[in-house]
């Protein structure tokens, strides 16, 4: 059980249960900031979301489970509630239906249970996006995610939040790879007919279509950075 501090320091109601405040984190001048900070992504699926995204706390604030079934440790990461890097966007099925208030580490003994705890110390087996280069451990075999070289952290994130099963998921994915597909033909047709001005304008929209979608700031760009590089997108 974690050492609790004094009630009014941390935000505990007389009963001993800690209370938080939405309208802190979830005020919409923060959400609007960790929304363009990401593009306007969900942290974890990269679906565009925008203002219809949940703020999610990383490390969860009133309880964690180490694996699913497994009881939640209560109270969770509660002085992290309105810290900056522990906030992020996720869309809805990412965060409520999925990660909850899942946190898997290599070894819970480790795992901070206050304040000055050292975080540090905990060997988290999920990828914190804002921290992290997700493609180091998570890459594309065209629409379907796996863990690179099969790394633990991949491959326990991919399971948590599910991002191989959701077929929903998959078929947004797999119409995103049409697309482009699609960009990159009309870029080939042009190249072949180098005399046709309205093909080479077309061609030129949809190199910038394709070039953006390869950015941070396209959606599902992970997918369509690894379709690219496998030579799927030219």
């Amino acid at each position: 059980m974690c050492a609790r501090v004094e009630a009014h320091q941390n935000g505990f109601n007389p009963a001993g249960k800690i209370t938080f405040n939405q309208n802190v984190y979830g005020h919409v001048t923060v959400k609007e900031a960790i929304s363009q900070a990401q593009h306007m992504k969900c942290c974890y699926c990269e679906s565009v979301v925008g203002n219809a995204g949940d703020v999610e706390h990383f490390r969860p604030k009133g309880g964690v489970c180490q694996r699913k079934g497994a009881p939640a440790q209560t109270p969770g990461y509660y002085w992290l509630a309105y810290a900056w890097t522990n906030l992020l966007l996720a869309c809805k099925p990412c965060n409520q239906l999925y990660k909850q208030n899942y946190f898997p580490l290599a070894n819970p003994r480790q795992r901070a249970c206050d304040p000055g705890d050292d975080l540090s110390r905990e060997r988290v087996l999920l990828i914190d996006p804002a921290d992290t280069d997700p493609t180091a451990y998570i890459s594309f075999r065209r629409e379907i995610p796996y863990a690179v070289r099969g790394n633990r952290i991949g491959r326990t994130t991919i399971e948590v939040l599910q991002l191989h099963q959701r077929e929903d998921l998959n078929e947004r994915r797999r119409a995103r790879l049409e697309f482009l597909a699609e960009m990159r033909s009309v870029i080939e047709l042009a190249g072949a007919d180098p005399g046709n001005a309205r093909l080479r304008a077309a061609a030129a929209r949809a190199d910038r279509i394709l070039q953006r979608a390869l950015t941070d700031a396209g959606e599902f760009s992970a997918m369509a950075r690894a379709a690219h590089t496998a030579g799927l997108l030219g």
